[in-house]
């Protein structure tokens, strides 16, 4: 089965009433037309030719080949028991990962924003501090970019401190194509571990984060490319789980600042937890760094070509 995010078929999504509705035993006529087919036995599980859709009532998170997506709004099951996906959810996930219809973005230069600097540590580990592991994984994805041709601009080259607002304009500044902030990610709970992508919520929707009822209407200059951030998002996140066999945390929406600020396609990477100690020692290792490295950069070059 091919990866749906490389090469797929060109399809057309159908609206329905704010709503795109999946019936439980067989697929709708309208599924069944776009190539849609239920899983027999196996409750919100939709087979395409180019992959695996698998919803929950009341979840805002859907599996597509097996990764984790949030979607804007949750499903819902209604009175026939047809899965309901809401029309912005199909728009901007559903619709760009199985279409197969490209996407323009000509990437020549890259914007690399190691998070946190200076004074501010970001999070701290037994034996590192995000700052520091941001920065040497930002080196490492700029070494990997520059191997496959790409120009690579960084934010901050030293442990230097810069405001959120200097961190958009620099990339705003920088006549970037894409852009990229690193970060590592911590949590009260020492147990949570893994991989997480990050892109910038699309205007209608709850960040992924937020309670859903906390729904900000307005758009931000970044969703003009809400496509194109799904589309690398996927392949990130696809790229770090198999390069590294981390824990998929999913693609996820957030309205980080520099996200928005950045006005360019691009992603926010939390490339593990520095307060899991075994993975705070994992994402340390040159090794680990290199393989995270590898796993962007690849996902930079499928999106230049279209693949």
């Amino acid at each position: 089965m091919k990866r749906l995010w490389f090469s797929l078929p060109a399809l057309l999504l159908f609206f329905c009433g704010g709503c795109f509705l999946f019936r439980g035993e067989t697929a709708s006529p309208e599924l069944a037309g776009m190539g849609f087919r239920a899983l027999s036995g196996s409750p919100g599980v939709f087979v395409h030719p180019a992959g695996v859709l698998k919803l929950t009532p009341g979840k805002r998170t859907c599996l597509i080949n097996g990764m984790q997506f949030f979607l804007p709004h949750a499903v819902q099951l209604d009175e026939r028991g047809r899965y309901c996906v809401t029309a912005l959810s199909i728009a901007k996930v559903i619709q760009p990962l199985f279409s197969g219809q490209p996407v323009t973005c000509p990437v020549r230069t890259v914007i690399i924003d190691p998070g946190h600097g200076g004074d501010d540590l970001g999070a701290k580990g037994l034996k590192f501090k995000e700052k520091e592991l941001n920065l040497a994984l930002a080196k490492a994805v700029a070494e990997a970019l520059k191997k496959r041709g790409f120009n690579v601009r960084m934010t901050r080259m030293n442990d230097k401190f810069l405001t959120l607002d200097q961190r958009g304009k620099l990339a705003h500044k920088g006549n970037g194509d894409l852009f990229l902030s690193i970060h590592h990610n911590a949590a009260a709970n020492k147990n949570s571990n893994g991989v997480e992508t990050y892109i910038v919520t699309p205007g209608g929707a709850a960040s992924s984060n937020d309670k859903e009822e906390q729904i900000h209407k307005k758009s931000v200059s970044a969703n003009c490319y809400d496509t194109v951030n799904i589309r690398l998002a996927a392949l990130i996140q696809q790229n770090m789980v198999r390069k590294t066999a981390a824990a998929d945390r999913g693609v996820r929406f957030a309205r980080f600042r520099v996200l928005a600020l950045s006005q360019l396609p691009g992603a926010l990477i939390e490339a593990g937890f520095v307060s899991h100690p075994a993975e705070e020692l994992q994402c340390g290792s040159a090794q680990r760094q290199r393989k995270i490295a590898e796993a962007i950069a690849d996902a930079v070059t499928r999106l230049n070509s279209n693949r």
